[in-house]
């Protein structure tokens, strides 16, 4: 019965590839042959139920295992050092964290309480030159202008930065910190939230 069904798959595939090739020949027979797969595709989820679901399973592990996503190690495992690049790359039952010596880390999805992005905001000052001010100043207003412009110097401006983190925190106490661009994050943060 299962080489059955491996036969019958292949044929589907087979159709379905031809339909795609059909359309940009014979538009006409493209659709007939794509009505073909689908019919065929019908009949194995019913005929072969157990089947279609391994093979679902299958394909969707592997999708799982091409996962991997680089960010900077901040905190939380004894062995990494910190600001360090890693690897994150999800496995079927874990996510498995690895590091440039090639030591790892593997928390299981049903160890993970919770994963949150923090955000720190860092505010620098942006100095102003007293100097270049005052010259400016005098070149454009004189005396006064050279006065005007040293002083406008001595309040200080503020930049803010940004940073964004990633926490997991586990039932065992490992609570991993990484950082990178917010939309890795927050696709990595999507990811553990389909298994958690």
């Amino acid at each position: 019965m299962n080489n059955k069904f491996n036969m019958l798959f292949n044929i589907f595939g087979i159709l379905f590839l031809a339909a795609i090739v059909m359309f940009f020949i014979k538009p006409m027979l493209g659709i007939i042959t794509l009505v073909c797969a689908i019919v065929l595709n019908i009949y194995l989820q019913i005929k072969f139920p157990t089947e279609m679901k391994k093979f679902l399973e299958k394909t969707q592990k592997k999708a799982v295992q091409n996962k991997t996503f680089n960010v900077l190690y901040i905190d939380g495992i004894k062995f990494f050092d910190n600001n360090s690049d890693v690897k994150i790359e999800f496995l079927p039952d874990s996510i498995n964290i690895t590091n440039k010596e090639n030591r790892c880390e593997n928390i299981k999805y049903i160890d993970i309480e919770n994963t949150n992005i923090l955000t720190e905001i860092e505010q620098t000052q942006k100095d102003k030159s007293v100097v270049i001010r005052a010259v400016v100043g005098g070149l454009l207003l004189g005396g006064v202008g050279a006065i005007v412009g040293g002083l406008s110097a001595v309040n200080p401006t503020y930049e803010k930065n940004k940073k964004y983190y990633l926490q997991i925190k586990t039932k065992s106490g490992i609570d991993c910190v990484f950082t990178a661009k917010t939309n890795i994050l927050t696709d990595i943060k999507n990811e553990v939230l389909k298994y958690v």
